[in-house]
């Protein structure tokens, strides 16, 4: 573990979570925890993760938020937890609660305007980068050269940039590809409403790698833990950095230590 942030105590935030009567885990899930692919419909959690999620679901102090551009039902599958936890897919345009059930939240606006990017896509062979979800079209391009990534990139920003605004769509570059998607959901805005129900006393923190996770970093600012879950450095507004999977692993280690119900 690397402390980024100077001014944040390790020590003091492992004795809050210790002493809180309840705690909020917020974790993306590519590159935080499963390791990229090219492969996306494989991309399994590190060997570890699952177990640590259930442990943490059913023995602790602990609700466990997986916020992620991906949509619900790949997560639940990649997942593979007999019962899932409250999952926000699509930035928090799709919403799954256990006892509540799902929700997506966009209008007929922007499903108009990803009718038309996916009807674009397979007209100009962009079908085979192309990721469809309730609420965007990502365009993938890991693993591809450079002349591939730099032909995607310019291919979508040209047709769809001066058209995305009446669709309520909007480009966001992320780790590995660009998406359009409905542009009032964001990674910050999720965690802004899920703070928004729980009380400022819990303890709570998020786990994220990409540049997309850097909106929840700022959403949460002093009020709780920021984990930066990569192994290059990069700018960051993130008060520690850990390794995947081995620090990963630790980490979920010592918050399932410290929130098990016999303490």
């Amino acid at each position: 573990m690397q402390i980024l942030n100077l001014e944040f105590s390790p020590d003091k935030f492992y004795m809050q979570l210790k002493a809180s009567v309840k705690s909020i885990l917020m974790l993306d899930y590519d590159g935080t925890l499963s390791p990229f692919t090219p492969d996306r419909d494989n991309a399994e959690p590190y060997d570890g993760v699952k177990d640590r999620l259930s442990r943490l679901m059913g023995f602790s102090k602990t609700e466990v938020i997986i916020i992620s551009g991906r949509d619900i039902d790949t997560l639940k599958k990649l997942l593979g937890l007999q019962n899932p936890p409250q999952i926000w897919g699509c930035h928090g345009a799709e919403r799954y609660i256990p006892n509540l059930g799902y929700k997506i939240m966009v209008g007929q606006k922007v499903r108009d305007g990803l009718l038309e990017i996916k009807k674009w896509s397979k007209e100009n062979a962009l079908i085979q980068y192309a990721e469809f979800k309730p609420s965007g079209v990502a365009f993938h391009w890991r693993g591809k050269t450079e002349n591939e990534l730099s032909k995607i990139r310019n291919t979508v920003q040209n047709r769809w940039s001066p058209k995305v605004s009446q669709y309520n769509l909007t480009i966001k570059d992320f780790d590995g590809g660009i998406e359009i998607r409905a542009k009032d959901f964001d990674k910050g805005i999720a965690v802004k409403n899920i703070m928004k129900v729980n009380s400022p006393d819990f303890a709570i923190a998020y786990m994220g790698d990409d540049i997309t996770d850097e909106d929840a970093f700022r959403a949460i600012g002093k009020n709780g833990l920021k984990v930066l879950v990569r192994e290059q450095r990069r700018d960051t507004l993130a008060d520690i950095q850990i390794n995947p999977p081995d620090e990963l692993l630790e980490f979920l280690d010592k918050w399932i230590e410290l929130t098990s119900s016999n303490n």
